[in-house]
């Protein structure tokens, strides 16, 4: 075939640009929220809200502290995710088209038009004369602490009963940092992943009466994190490696940070009777802007000498973060509770990810001139999520009154994906189910040490129809006549996940 190096290198470069910050727009789905005492009773803490994460859960809670108040937190979280690629098991039909048949690894529409969407039943990363069955990849990062939780309050501040004001920053509830064999079936979704989500914040809260608490908090978010993955140049149906050898691999390092994301929680709670308390919070949506670079190495075949214009290897990336609902129903006995919280996540308001881009790429830059240069033109990912929702279940027992509370409890959530085509690596979260349970030890009349834990496990997902190629949406005029073709390469992310979390916290609050 005769193709311009130049073109497919920017028709690359456009589809590549696109993954810069997808697990951004996840962060927080991952599992049920923060704070200790919460996450010892599966998360159902809406109504309850009687310690300082109440600044998250519901800030009407913290009207309920007296005096001055210290929370110090943090989760130890291990990820488990397991990973057999595999080729596709099905064959697609195009009603448009006409069906669709099999040939060399390849999809044809017929003897003139072919999709080059592979789907290679062997692992071909050592090439053609190596291919072998693909491995099992495993996220290999060990036990990390995050979910940091650092909130001070003044309980009746100013001598006014009932009112409160606190402070302090946290992060949101969720796995951040992920690792894979940089060389690894995997790594068109991703081979490393760190990011770092923390929200600092203001918050009041007054009690009027027993019927009606108010309160609210304002969160500026601080986003900042990278990415490394492997693309392809340009993926051919005729190539004899499948599109898979690493030396044809281009590695992308994206590196982004928003520094200023307002957001806040508004949160209404009422204890119409002594046994019953009932509770309300709306976590209000935002908007990130994370500004970013992304670096470029190119292949070791294929155009290897090609660059980014210095200066022009900027991107920012636009979302929406979502609109949260939580609300509660507490019984109340003078040795335990039980709550049942509902939760509902508007993940279907996301609609998609604009990438604003200032990002040229030279695909010779040893040539004095710079007429071959390619402009990468602004991008939208469009993203097909749909709204989650969440049960909570959760208890306190007052196993010694005053010195041992024992609680436990559980949940179920729904995921975020409409269906498993779009399901990978850098996002492996979804029906998911907890158990937990925890324990606070209330010493010398001034200090809470509480601890818990809990375990998340999914049902295995298997995708046979996969929709996430190496390439994206890249089109190359292979005639040299103006006709595009699809070179979007092999579809990556068919194949079994067993994903599982093991979650433990820590945190000890002092009444002063």
């Amino acid at each position: 075939m005769n193709i311009q190096k130049n073109q497919y290198i920017s028709w690359f470069l456009g589809a590549c640009v696109l993954l810069v910050s997808m697990p951004v727009c996840a962060a927080g789905l991952f599992y049920p929220d923060v704070g200790t005492v919460a996450l010892g009773r599966g998360s159902a803490f809406a109504a309850r809200a009687d310690d300082l994460s109440a600044f998250y859960y519901n800030p009407a809670g913290l009207s309920k502290s007296k005096g001055i108040n210290v929370l110090l937190g943090a989760n130890f979280n291990d990820l488990n995710v397991d990973f057999q690629r595999r080729g596709a098991e099905v064959e697609g039909l195009d009603e448009e088209n006409g069906e669709w048949f099999l040939l060399n690894d390849q999809y044809y529409i017929n003897e003139d038009f072919y999709i080059a969407i592979g789907n290679p039943q062997l692992d071909y990363a050592n090439g053609a004369s190596d291919a072998q069955e693909f491995r099992s990849v495993s996220q290999e990062t060990p036990l990390i602490a995050n979910a940091l939780t650092a909130i001070g309050n003044w309980g009746d501040a100013f001598g006014l009963e009932g009112l409160s004001i606190a402070g302090g920053i946290m992060a949101p509830s969720g796995y951040t940092k992920h690792r894979y064999p940089k060389e690894g079936p995997q790594r068109y979704s991703l081979y490393e992943l760190d990011n770092t989500i923390l929200y600092p914040g203001l918050g009041v809260s007054y009690a009027f009466n027993r019927y009606f608490q108010f309160g609210a908090v304002f969160l500026w978010g601080m986003v900042f994190g990278e990415k490394a993955y492997a693309s392809r140049t340009l993926p051919l149906p005729q190539d004899s490696n499948f599109n898979e050898n690493l030396e044809g691999d281009v590695g992308l390092l994206s590196k982004y940070k928003d520094m200023f994301m307002p957001t806040g929680i508004i949160g209404v709670l009422s204890n119409p009777l002594d046994w019953l308390e009932l509770g309300v919070s709306v976590h209000l949506p935002a908007t990130m802007e994370a500004e970013g670079t992304i670096e470029y190495t190119p292949s070791e075949v294929d155009a290897p000498d090609s660059a980014v214009v210095e200066g022009h290897d900027k991107v920012t990336v636009k979302q929406t973060i979502v609109m949260k609902i939580l609300s509660g129903v507490r019984y109340i006995h003078e040795y335990f509770d039980i709550e049942l919280d509902f939760v509902w996540e508007n993940w279907a308001s996301n609609d998609g990810i604009l990438l604003e881009l200032d990002f040229i790429v030279d695909p010779n830059p040893n040539n004095d001139t710079d007429e071959d240069q390619n402009v990468i033109p602004d991008n939208k990912i469009s993203k097909d999520y749909q709204n989650t929702y969440s049960f909570r279940l959760g208890s306190d027992i007052e196993v010694w009154p005053e010195n041992l509370t024992f609680r436990l409890g559980g949940f179920y959530q729904s995921s975020a994906y409409v269906d498993e085509k779009t399901f990978s690596v850098d996002f492996p979260y979804w029906d998911q189910f907890g158990a937990s349970f925890g324990v606070t030890w209330h010493a010398f009349g001034m200090f809470d040490f509480t601890a818990g834990y809990l375990h998340i496990f999914q049902p295995s997902v298997t995708v046979t129809d996969g929709t996430l190629q190496q390439n994206s949406g890249t089109q190359f005029d292979a005639q040299g006549d103006g006709s595009l073709m699809l070179a979007t390469g092999n579809t990556v992310n068919n194949g079994t996940y067993d994903v599982n979390f093991n979650i433990l916290a820590l945190a000890v609050e002092g009444h002063f």
